[in-house]
């Protein structure tokens, strides 16, 4: 009775949040939760720590005010991230389409008239929220994966928040026979690609220089439907501006080999599909969330001291 009384605490205050955050300008919103979730980091050195050791293992060159650079921008990702996420399901296709470009809109749009579905790899760069809801307002709709929360009433409640646009949310447990599901009917799917994962779910391919444990579902339900795939990410060029990057990579010779084992098709497409998302990465290091420890689950034989 208590566990659930809490719950119900712990969901009023999100949704006390959204009035606080979603509501009001979002400049003003950004910056008053940027400087609370710096004040929260104080009292949590642990993170810091660990986002400046994925700074430096990523770029080992950098001085460390370089490094703080990122860091505080990444800070300042995470706010921006976080209004976002609140704001996305109340925004309209009109506010979407004056303030996203989508360079690739006309491949994509090529794609889908030829039936194909895609399978979008992303993760924790930009406004991974808001991208969901714009590719759903300009008229498509996507099947993604996405950790469920332990308290049930914030997880539904945030369910329907992330399905109003038209999108369906896949629970992470279970995940890839929902992701074959989705395929096969031609619907596209995205699947988060920049987690770490335990060694019997990983496949350990080259993440800024660092053999990293990834996850080996993405390439599976490849091979499985040979969809076509694409790399995405949502940053930010101003304020209120953003940018749907999106670049399509053609595996459909690679589908078809048969001179490749299915672990080395694999390591392959999972190989690349890490490579253009270190390379979105690189060009925005701000915006992506480095307080993951990324490189946590090491290769057999090394020692997983990255964080110690």
């Amino acid at each position: 009775m208590l566990k659930k009384t809490e719950e119900y605490i712990a969901f009023g205050l999100v949704k006390l949040l959204v009035v606080i955050f979603a509501l009001p300008p979002a400049g003003f919103s950004r910056r008053f939760l940027y400087v609370l979730l710096r004040v929260a980091l104080l009292f949590q050195p642990r993170y810091r720590r660990i986002a400046m050791t994925n700074i430096g293992i990523a770029f080992p060159d950098l001085d460390k005010r370089a490094r703080e650079k990122i860091y505080t921008e990444s800070c300042y990702a995470l706010a921006r991230f976080l209004v976002d996420a609140l704001r996305a399901p109340l925004l309209s296709r009109e506010w979407m389409e004056d303030h996203v470009k989508f360079p690739a809109r006309e491949e994509l749009e090529k794609i889908k008239a030829s039936g194909r579905p895609v399978l979008f790899a992303t993760g924790h760069l930009g406004s991974f929220e808001l991208m969901a809801h714009y590719y759903a307002k300009i008229g498509y709709s996507i099947h993604y994966v996405v950790r469920n929360f332990k308290n049930k009433a914030l997880d539904k409640w945030w369910i329907e928040k992330r399905e109003s646009s038209g999108n369906k949310v896949i629970n992470r447990k279970g995940a890839f026979k929902e992701m074959i599901k989705a395929l096969k009917r031609g619907q596209d799917v995205g699947a988060l690609i920049d987690q770490n994962v335990t060694r019997n779910h990983a496949v350990f391919v080259d993440f800024f220089g660092l053999a990293a444990a990834t996850t080996k579902a993405f390439a599976l339900a490849a091979l499985r439907e040979k969809p076509v795939i694409a790399v995405a990410s949502m940053t930010c060029v101003a304020d209120e501006n953003y940018i749907f990057n999106v670049e399509f990579l053609d595996f459909d010779e690679l589908y078809e080999r048969d001179d490749m084992t299915k672990g080395e098709k694999i390591f392959k497409i999972t190989s690349v599909v890490t490579k253009k998302f270190e390379e979105m990465i690189r060009n925005n290091p701000g915006e992506w969330l480095w307080f993951h420890r990324r490189w946590k689950t090491r290769p057999a034989g090394e020692s997983e001291n990255v964080y110690a």
